[in-house]
């Protein structure tokens, strides 16, 4: 009886043993689905970039014999997290058996705007971004080569953003002077900036693990952005403004639409409406006088009390700059309009 439970059990023990290996060949021999995923650098959580925007994704094969685009399709970032992103055009794709892929992907999609030329055999994605695309926060995703497993995309901002705002110097506040309130889209009376920079156009390999800016183009006269105080440009150098020099340079800041107001025992009157004077950025005021990438310039100009007209007014064109350079991290409230 002993013997016959024994040879029980042992024919038991080896076909469980079969099973497990022919379940291993199967899992083997399956190519494995491939998902994707965005994660975070400074980018709000669950998106590509700054905007919403989907992406784009390729992937190439790391073999000489099979090397070509494996994958080029835009991607819809998920709302839940830990969520899959999808394929927007529905495309499944798997690993191939036994070989790895390395994944690239930039924000915002092409969408036929941005002019796109891509090489496989190099690889790289060459993408020229113009003012035509002025508000998109550009962003590429650090490439990735794997054989299994979610691809998790980190991207990171390609631009540079500029916050602009205007302050009423202690002394003003102090006697009684307020500001209207900024620009937005539910608040359209609100102050507002242009802001002009030199650099419109440029080039940039989205294929790369660190990519750089070149053939940086601009026009006459600068590019102009307005009707906002957020701003996402081409990073890029610029000239400045001496101390009172009339020459502002190739980057200038006009404020309009401002309201100045005046409470004097509980009676408010304005004092001035309208647009402060252009001005140019101070030498100095920005490292290098050059905007970089992925750095979020906050730009305040201060209003003194030290312009007077005639007959001692105040006119209120005399300000002077403060700037803090901060961490990227929120979006643009609304796109930017440019000219």
């Amino acid at each position: 009886m002993k013997r016959i439970v024994y040879i029980l059990f042992l024919g038991t023990l080896l076909a469980g043993c079969a099973s497990n290996v022919t379940e291993e060949i199967d899992r083997q021999n399956k190519n494995e689905e491939i998902c994707f995923s965005t994660l975070s650098d400074k980018i709000e959580t669950r998106k590509a970039n700054d905007n919403g925007s989907n992406y784009q994704a390729y992937g190439v094969i790391v073999d000489e014999e099979d090397k070509g685009w494996f994958i080029d399709s835009e991607i819809t970032p998920s709302t839940t997290s830990g969520g899959d992103d999808t394929v927007t055009d529905g495309t499944t794709y798997y690993y191939p058996y036994g070989k790895n892929v390395t994944f690239y992907a930039f924000a915002p999609n092409t969408s036929g705007q941005m002019a796109i030329t891509t090489d496989s055999s190099t690889p790289s994605i060459e993408i020229v971004y113009t003012s035509a695309h002025a508000g998109n926060d550009f962003t590429i995703a650090t490439p990735i080569t794997q054989g299994s497993g979610k691809v998790n995309y980190v991207f990171k901002h390609m631009m540079s953003k500029i916050n602009t705002s205007i302050a009423l110097s202690s002394d003003l506040r102090s006697a009684g002077y307020a500001l209207n309130n900024q620009y937005s889209t539910t608040n359209t009376t609100g102050y507002y900036t242009t802001f002009v920079v030199p650099i419109n156009k440029g080039t940039i390999n989205a294929a790369t693990a660190s990519p750089a800016w070149s053939d940086t183009t601009g026009v006459s006269g600068g590019i102009s952005f307005s009707n906002q105080n957020s701003f996402i440009i081409i990073p890029q150098a610029f000239t400045t403004t001496a101390s009172g020099s009339t020459d502002y340079g190739n980057c200038t800041i006009e404020i309009s639409q401002v309201e100045i107001y005046l409470t004097v025992n509980s009676q408010t009157s304005t004092m001035f409406s309208g647009g402060l004077v252009k001005v140019g950025i101070p030498d100095g005021l920005i490292t290098d006088n050059e905007f970089k990438m992925g750095v979020c310039y906050n730009i305040t100009l201060n209003i003194s009390n030290l312009s007077k007209d005639e007959d001692g007014n105040l006119i209120f064109n005399a300000v002077d700059f403060s700037v803090d350079v901060a961490d990227w991290t929120g979006p643009v409230d609304a796109p930017l309009t440019s000219g």
